[in-house]
This record gives C-alpha cells, sequence and structure tokens, in this order.
C-alpha cells in the first residue's frame, strides 16, 4: 500500500541523530529508513538501530571491497543497506554510536533486524532531492 506523509508525521520516524566529527550519514540514512519501514510496517515506535555497527563493521578494506564505506571517512547508503542484508542489524543499545572508527564487534547473537533487498531505486529525480511525499510513496 502507499503510504501517506501523515505516516511519517505520526512517530514512524526516530530523532535526528548527530554524526559529530564522523562522517557517518550513510549508515544513519541507511538506519533510519530500515528502522521507518518497520515501524510503518508494524505500526510500532522506530528501535534505534547500531549506526556505529555499519561504520565499524562494512569498511572497504574489511570486506575486500565488497561495500563502499570508509568509517568515519564517509561511505554509501545503499551500500549500508546490502551490509544490513548480509549480516542483520544491532541495536544501538546493545552497539551504541561513538562518533570514530573502531574494530568490528558483531555478534550475530544480538542481531535484532534482518531482512531482504528486491530493488533500489533512486527518488527525487536528477538532483537526488526528495520531498516528503517522494519518500512516503516509496515507503
Amino acid at each position: 500500500p502507499t503510504r501517506r506523509s501523515s505516516d511519517l508525521a505520526a512517530g514512524k520516524v526516530g530523532p535526528v541523530k548527530d554524526q559529530g566529527s564522523c562522517s557517518s550519514d550513510y549508515a544513519m540514512n541507511a538506519n533510519t529508513i530500515i528502522e521507518s519501514m518497520i515501524a510503518i510496517q508494524t505500526d510500532s515506535d522506530p528501535v534505534p538501530l547500531s549506526d556505529q555497527q555499519i561504520v565499524d563493521c562494512s569498511r572497504y578494506e574489511d570486506n575486500d571491497g565488497y561495500y563502499l564505506n570508509f568509517g568515519c571517512y564517509g561511505g554509501r547508503t545503499m551500500d549500508s543497506w546490502f551490509y544490513g542484508k548480509d549480516y542483520g542489524l544491532m541495536s544501538e543499545e546493545d552497539y551504541p554510536f561513538k562518533g570514530r572508527d573502531l574494530n568490528c564487534k558483531y555478534d550475530q547473537s544480538k542481531v535484532k533486524v534482518t531482512y531482504g533487498v528486491e530493488s533500489v531505486e533512486q527518488i527525487g529525480g536528477e538532483n537526488g532531492k526528495a520531498t516528503v511525499e517522494d519518500i512516503a510513496t516509496a515507503l
């Protein structure tokens, strides 16, 4: 079903996250979308997922170049989704954000979310600027 912007206003998006000096917006973007999709589909509050897990565990050099993420030096939201699909995501509570590059502390027994990715599509036109309605429709 098509989602409405009212879904977004009804507590289905978590609070704004602060990346500090760690350029981890790619991880935060990926997790915020997954958190919101789950909240909308289950009619529940968003459960914060671990941004630090993506920062630490999906780095290019640690995964034979499979994911184009570079810890606190930036990365790609799409590769963060694929990392989450491949490994599952821990909660923010179990793997809190520290805002710096650390060694990966992934613990499969603490994975809270697993999902599949059927397709990835760009919304918002060529300039990449999506409106709330664009996002709500895509969810």
